[in-house]
């Protein structure tokens, strides 16, 4: 028997193990290596062997099922695995055994030989063959000797107890079918199992295995349904029209970008029908005269939002009362252009700036404004009604000069504007604008 059983190790070793022989398949290798299994089956008669070779059956059939899981590495097959065996009928009724369970952790090698191993087979077949060593925890109810059997005295052994703690060793051989993908591999397969078992002096108890289960990669099934994801993906993309990009404003008007303190001008920029990100996008903000007063720029990604505190590139405040343009450029990458064509798309939208009030504190605000302007009428005459709308408020007047100050403060008086108080004070920064600050 110890003849036989070294005999048929050696050659499955040797299967295992022949590099030259049993090459590794390109439809194995996984690119997420990790696999689950279960299978269930058939357990032969429990027995052993006597000095004689001689087999003698403890228990008659049973039942079985097994979990595991583990790792693929181009065939090879490192995998953890819990077994359950139960046995609930003697083989003979003058054994003394009533039931008998295996409760066995062990750690496998396995090894896939398919058609890249073995040019004849074909592509759906592979042959694993597998050895495993672990651990079995033994729960059984038998009776100590024939006396306890007559006085019907049962003892047990219950799961986890060391008592029935016992080494285990498995050969396996399993056939699978492989469908072109690794979802779920369907198995049948047997093994023999040896194992040391202390509870009636025996030293070596084996049985055979005959079972059915399945294998699944989950990273298969994961990078499938990426896969098809993307394939439908790529299937739109021969239905988009040209690109377009998109940029909005908020406040649309009545923007203060003087104040800067109602929040800021919100620019929400967008695009549609490009694949990639963007080589590179630009926006810009354009006074009346189409000259660029502020800028952002940028490669990748194009940011949702962009906030603006209503100054130029320098860090001055632009002029109230005026219409400004936002605009948005963006270069798409290399492989937008070939597919559409397109090598730059844009859009732009106006804003229209105004004196509104500050809208956190209801209580301060600026406006700045140059005095050539032609549409100063109506300027003032929306100065003139905010001052009325606040009655109690007080004007500061700033200009290069007092007198510019004062002329600025007589053109809202013709108009109907009041205030408590009224301060015209000169600032040699302002060359070119007036500033008011009106504050209750």
């Amino acid at each position: 028997m110890k003849c036989r059983f070294f005999a048929v190790t050696s050659v499955l070793f040797l299967t295992l193990f022949a590099p030259p022989i049993f090459a590794e398949g390109d439809n194995v290798v996984q690119e997420n290596h990790f696999y689950i299994e279960s299978n269930g089956g058939i357990s032969f008669p429990l027995g052993f062997f006597s000095t004689e070779f001689k087999r003698y059956d403890l228990m008659t059939y049973g039942a079985n099922f097994s979990a595991g899981m583990g790792l693929n590495f181009g065939g090879w097959m490192f995998g953890l695995e819990v077994t359950r065996d139960m046995w609930q009928e003697s083989a003979d009724q003058n054994n003394l055994l009533v039931t008998f369970n295996n409760n066995i952790l062990m750690l496998r090698v396995q090894k896939v030989l398919n058609k890249a191993t073995w040019n004849f087979l074909p592509r759906w077949l592979e042959f694993v063959p597998g050895l495993g060593v672990g651990v079995n925890f033994v729960n059984a109810s038998f009776y100590t000797s024939t006396r306890a059997k007559d006085d019907d005295l049962i003892s047990k052994i219950e799961f986890p107890d060391p008592e029935g703690l016992a080494l285990v060793a498995k050969m396996s051989f399993e056939i699978s079918l492989w469908f072109g993908r690794d979802w779920i591999i369907p198995y049948i397969g047997a093994d023999y199992t040896v194992f040391l078992d202390s509870l009636a002096g025996i030293s070596f108890v084996s049985f055979p295995r005959a079972y059915a289960g399945v294998r699944i990669y989950p990273g298969s099934i994961v990078r499938s349904i990426q896969e098809g994801g993307a394939s439908r993906y790529k299937k739109s993309i021969g239905t988009w029209g040209p690109a377009v990009a998109n940029v909005s404003v908020s406040p649309k008007t009545q923007f203060v970008p003087s104040s800067a303190k109602n929040g800021g001008l919100e620019i929400a920029l967008s695009y549609e029908y490009l694949e990639y990100k963007s080589d590179r996008w630009q926006v810009e903000v354009l006074d009346e005269d189409g000259s660029v007063c502020k800028s952002w720029e940028g490669s990748g990604s194009v940011p949702g939002k962009i906030t603006w505190d209503g100054s130029t590139d320098g860090g001055i405040p632009l002029i109230s009362m005026q219409n400004y343009t936002i605009r948005f450029m963006l270069v798409p990458q290399e492989e937008d252009r070939t597919r559409n064509g397109q090598q730059m798309i844009g859009t732009q939208t106006k804003v229209t700036t105004g004196i509104v009030q500050n809208k956190e504190s209801d209580s301060l605000f600026h406006i700045y404004l140059n005095l050539p302007e032609e549409d100063r009428d109506e300027t003032f005459n929306a100065l003139a009604k905010s001052l009325g709308q606040n009655a109690k408020a007080s004007v500061t007047v700033y200009a290069e000069t007092t007198q510019e100050a004062q002329q600025v403060w007589q053109e809202a008086l013709s108009r109907g504007a009041s205030a408590e108080s009224v301060k015209i004070l000169s600032s040699s920064s302002l060359k070119t604008q007036i500033e008011i600050i009106i504050q209750k």
